[in-house]
């Protein structure tokens, strides 16, 4: 290449080349580097990272209380990972004796106890009551998951529970849940058929271990929260708007007829539109100093506008 012109005393460089005092303060950072320990960073390494990196490094100090892990161990997750760990005793009317279902990795088991006898022995026979269940339904189950619910002891000997099918029916308009507002909207646009899982009720001898399917079940009518009945069943008690109100057994019952299989506001809608005759026993009721907490319609109106 072509030597370039210089000052008188310098060193003749070429273009594209280094100057010595370049070279030189290469070979020392090299020559520092080289005595420097491996586990330590070289210094012109130190000086080519950015001012910012230690923003990119990340923060693994606590800051205050640490929600996130302790959320791990709430009751509601804990409970999903572990089975029973004590007894829940539901006594068969009109006997000494009760039944309890126990959870373990293998399921859930039903026994029935007899504690006179000092007996205790396991009400179904899973994969058998399975295998039932399965012809009857048409959906598959196994002995470790059976989706029994509601049981409930008829006699001594005798028990009724219900299984979720996974197939669907249509809700009769008169047990559908449906609100004022959308009733409105229903009136204005076309009514899409509601479905819901099919239920199926059964019937279970304890001795014989044999289930029959219960095609004409009805379910039992509910009575609602606020009704205090008397032990003749011929009064109903109650509070309404802070004072006790009294009605007779069949004016009660056209309220509970219309409440049939309707829950949450479609029941409360259905009630309201019941007329009874009903009379007052006290007049002295008044906010924050009710005759019960809890009772028939609204305790104030004027709350329940604003």
């Amino acid at each position: 290449m072509t030597p370039t012109a210089t000052h008188q005393g310098a060193i003749p460089t070429t273009r594209g080349s280094y100057s010595l005092v370049t070279l030189l303060g290469v070979a020392a950072l090299a020559l520092a580097s080289a005595h420097t320990p491996s586990s330590a960073q070289p210094v012109y390494q130190q000086a080519l990272q950015p001012a910012t990196a230690h923003i990119m490094q990340p923060d693994n100090r606590v800051m205050g209380a640490n929600w996130l892990q302790a959320a791990r161990f709430a009751p509601y997750k804990m409970s999903k990972l572990t089975y029973s760990t004590s007894l829940n005793p539901r006594w068969i009317g009109g006997t000494d004796r009760f039944w309890y279902q126990w959870d373990n990795s293998e399921g859930t088991f039903y026994y029935v106890v007899d504690p006179a006898q000092g007996t205790k022995r396991q009400i179904f026979d899973n994969d058998r009551i399975a295998a039932e269940l399965t012809r009857i339904t048409k959906d598959v189950w196994d002995g470790q998951h059976l989706g029994i619910r509601n049981i409930e002891f008829v006699d001594e000997n005798t028990l009724r529970f219900e299984v979720e099918s996974t197939q669907d029916e249509e809700i009769p308009d008169e047990e559908a849940e449906v609100g004022e507002q959308q009733e409105e909207e229903e009136q204005r646009a076309p009514r899409r058929p509601r479905t819901r899982k099919k239920v199926f009720y059964f019937e279970y001898d304890v001795n014989t271990r044999t289930l029959r399917e219960l095609e004409d079940w009805e379910e039992p009518r509910s009575h609602p929260g606020w009704a205090g009945i008397s032990p003749d069943s011929s009064k109903v008690v109650y509070n309404k708007e802070c004072n006790l109100y009294m009605m007779d057994w069949d004016e009660y019952m056209k309220i509970v007829q219309a409440r049939h299989k309707k829950t949450g506001e479609a029941a409360d809608s259905a009630e309201a539109k019941v007329e009874v005759e009903e009379t007052q026993l006290t007049t002295d009721g008044e906010m924050h100093y009710c005759y019960g907490s809890y009772g028939r319609g609204q305790n104030d109106e004027e709350a329940e506008k604003n």
